[in-house]
């Protein structure tokens, strides 16, 4: 609540920390949908939010954000939870078979382009 209100004051902190808490932010959502809640968040716009962030962000490769992770690291681990997000949604859909297939090739698409740059799924996995 109270990133929140800063968020609507103009004040993020750092791109770093705005990154984290945002994905931060998608994982406890996507935990919590997990458990049976619905998304009253605006998980979508969480993401495009990361991703702007990661974008802007990927202009100045100087930037704190990648001093411990490399961009295609960071850009996976956005990917990961995409992932997480699709598999959830494929599961607990009540919609027809072809509809979840729809969800499942997301997901296995985005974890296809993963595999491409592996720098963080190792460590996130485990």
């Amino acid at each position: 609540e109270v990133v929140d209100n800063g968020d609507r004051e103009g004040f993020k902190g750092g791109q770093d920390v705005h990154f984290e808490l945002l994905l931060s932010r998608i994982r406890g959502i996507v935990c919590l949908m997990r458990m049976g809640y619905e998304d009253e968040w605006g998980l979508e716009e969480l993401f495009q939010d990361a991703q702007k962030e990661l974008s802007h962000a990927m202009r100045h490769p100087s930037q704190s954000l990648f001093v411990d992770i490399a961009p295609a690291g960071q850009m996976q681990r956005l990917d990961y939870a995409h992932v997480d997000y699709y598999r959830l949604l494929s599961e607990q859909s009540e919609d027809d078979e072809a509809e979840k297939n729809l969800k499942k090739v997301k997901a296995a698409e985005i974890a296809i382009r993963m595999l491409i740059e592996d720098d963080y799924v190792i460590g996130e996995a485990a």
